[in-house]
């Protein structure tokens, strides 16, 4: 899978990035890591 971070999808990178300091891994295990997560956390605050 590829994520577009070109043109006005920049601000994409500075997000993975982020995530990845997060998780203390690469992009690709924490962009994974974020899909796991967030649906838990989602059902968690309802």
């Amino acid at each position: 899978m590829q994520i577009r971070t070109d043109s006005n999808y920049t601000y994409r990178e500075d997000v993975i990035e982020q995530a990845a300091d997060f998780y203390d891994c690469n992009r690709t295990k924490a962009v994974i890591s974020v899909c796991e997560d967030v649906p838990r956390l989602v059902a968690g605050a309802r």
